[in-house]
């Protein structure tokens, strides 16, 4: 008996402390992202490294992601934080196969994913990254009752790379409903859509 409280004790501890250690991580990313746009990235690059000291970031690239309709599907922000470990969880596994990565929640509480590379032998490669986002969507929505849409930023360099990328899957998962297919939306496109809405007018008509 005391040695099943004791193992019970242990493991409630255990998992404590990784959530106490996930939430330093979403803290420091959250505070990172806001820094580096007013100020830049100056001293950012030693804390960055001992928060995620597998990470490189020669290549850097981010990933946005939540559930549809998250806020009407549940309302305890428990049930929302156990959802989204859950895909968090599944996202994970499938991109980290070839792919350096760690995840985190933003200031919003959606799931954010880091994917760097060392701009060598380990490249980002953008199109199998697309494909696996492709693969998530379709197993949360195969196997669950809900769905998720999915942002890719641009791949950028160095650490300040991940704040561009980050806004980057913002704007994109913002305009997401510009689009038919609302499970996977690319900055690249938006970029590309916003670009062919703009209206030019003639030099000489403004004269």
């Amino acid at each position: 008996m005391t040695k099943s409280l004791c193992k019970k004790n242990l493991e409630t501890m255990n998992r404590t402390l990784r959530i106490m250690e996930a939430e330093k991580k979403n803290d420091f990313f959250s505070a990172f992202v806001e820094k580096a746009l007013r100020e830049g990235t100056d001293g950012f690059e030693s804390d960055f490294s001992s928060f995620f000291p597998s990470l490189p970031y020669v290549e850097s690239l981010v990933l946005l992601m939540d559930i549809d309709g998250i806020n009407g599907l549940w309302d305890k922000e428990q049930e929302k934080k156990l959802w989204r470990f859950v895909v968090t969880n599944i996202a994970h596994e499938i991109i980290s196969k070839n792919n350096k990565c760690v995840s985190v929640t933003d200031a919003e509480g959606a799931i954010v994913i880091l994917i760097g590379s060392n701009g060598e032998n380990d490249k980002i490669g953008y199109e199998k990254l697309l494909a696996k986002c492709y693969k998530i969507a379709n197993i949360v929505k195969e196997h669950y009752p809900f769905s998720v849409s999915i942002a890719l930023g641009e791949i950028h360099e160095s650490i300040i790379g991940f704040r561009k990328s980050y806004i980057d899957a913002l704007l994109a998962f913002e305009s997401r409903l510009m689009f038919n297919n609302t499970q996977v939306v690319e900055y690249v496109k938006v970029n590309q859509k916003i670009k062919s809405h703009i209206y030019y007018r003639p030099l000489d008509k403004i004269r």
